[in-house]
């Protein structure tokens, strides 16, 4: 699963046309659940390719639609530095779409991504700042209403 989810991060890399035929192919519910029940190496590679995949703005309700977004949010709250980082850029690619700002509000999403930024919490042996540029972006996009404004601001 790992070197499927790394090859299909490859191939999108070098082909964003290829986002499309993931789609297309029903590759995201696989992405979903590799979130949710794999291995922290293999969450890490999902997330990229989540994150890759929302993107696209059709993908990113279709992402959303496969139960994505409460599997991001706990992968940022309990995953390894590398996992936090990804799950919170793809979540900042979701929170392009307003239904799907929302929905990470809902999902607890606020909390751990201010962590992320605000604390220690994504420090550790390899830490660079790209989880805390990702929490920090993805606060951004989901700030765009004024309910998630003062829940920003409360937390």
């Amino acid at each position: 699963k790992v070197q499927g989810a790394t090859t299909l991060n490859s191939l999108m890399a070098k082909h964003g046309h290829n986002k499309a035929a993931v789609a297309s192919a029903g590759g995201i519910p696989p992405l979903v659940e590799m979130v949710r029940f794999g291995t922290d190496r293999c969450k890490t590679q999902a997330a990229i390719a989540l994150s890759s995949l929302a993107v696209n703005k059709e993908n990113r309700v279709f992402i959303a639609d496969a139960g994505a977004i409460l599997p991001l949010v706990e992968l940022i709250k309990h995953g390894s530095v590398d996992s936090k980082a990804q799950g919170a850029a793809a979540l900042k690619n979701l929170a392009a779409n307003a239904d799907n700002e929302e929905a990470i509000v809902r999902a607890g999403g606020i909390k751990p991504l201010l962590r992320m930024l605000l604390t220690d919490d994504c420090e550790g042996e390899g830490h660079s700042s790209e989880g805390a540029r990702q929490a920090a972006a993805a606060l951004f996009n989901i700030s765009h209403n004024s309910v998630s404004q003062k829940l920003i601001a409360k937390e």
